[in-house]
């Protein structure tokens, strides 16, 4: 199964990229994170991330490797996991073209679900994408005035603060439980509701597309 798509997110590229390789915003933005390990520092070949998932449908954990391809425009991901639904696999990368105080970001994945429908896919991706769209606005420096080109809404509830531990395996980010996080909604609901607005995204359209594919093909061809 292929996805793809873009998402112009509201900071600038090495914001962007640095959230990438992130554990606390990670955290925040898988929903169902209880816990993230960033396995080590990062290195030539990348970070490693373990995330441990609590669902209604039951518990997940994802493990991948993010690793630059072009530092600060191109991440490579490869990485594997289970659901309530099954086991997946996969691999993929993401681009980043800096477009004044945005990022236009261009990802393309091939994952390995046989329980997974390819729309189901696609609005896991959109969706992670909003979430870190709204982790970078919510967490811009007070002198940085940055606009959104898509209007989000308010999020529901407060604001979910993870704990951080350093150990000599790596950073460790926690969440609260499900059962602890009070009037947040549960996943499915939170998924259903958020599904109602992801149609903004579409304001990108067919011309923002092209852009990143034809930036990502100048790139390519630079490098060979």
């Amino acid at each position: 199964m292929r996805i793809d798509g873009t998402y112009m997110f509201p900071a600038t590229l090495s914001r962007v990229y640095a959230a990438l390789l992130d554990a606390e915003a990670l955290a925040q933005v898988i929903p169902g994170c209880e816990r993230l390990t960033q396995m080590g520092p990062e290195g030539p070949e990348g970070v490693a991330f373990e995330c441990r998932l609590r669902m209604n449908a039951g518990a997940g954990s994802i493990t991948w490797r993010a690793a630059p391809a072009r530092r600060p425009t191109s991440v490579r991901l490869a990485f594997h996991g289970r659901l309530p639904a099954g086991p997946f696999a996969g691999r993929g990368v993401i681009d980043l073209v800096e477009q004044e105080e945005h990022t236009l970001g261009a990802y393309a994945l091939e994952l390995d679900a046989p329980n997974l429908a390819v729309r189901q896919g696609q609005q896991i991706a959109r969706e992670l994408c909003e979430l870190l769209g709204e982790y970078l606005l919510r967490t811009a420096p007070d002198e940085v005035a940055v606009t959104t080109p898509v209007a989000a809404p308010a999020s529901s509830g407060p604001r979910i603060m993870p704990q951080q531990v350093r150990t000599p395996r790596g950073r460790i980010v926690t969440l609260p439980r499900l059962a602890d996080m009070g009037d947040l909604p549960a996943p499915s609901a939170y998924w259903a509701q958020r599904a109602l607005w992801m149609g903004a995204g579409m304001l990108l359209g067919i011309s923002a597309i092209a852009l990143a594919l034809a930036v990502v093909r100048r790139l390519a061809d630079h490098d060979a």
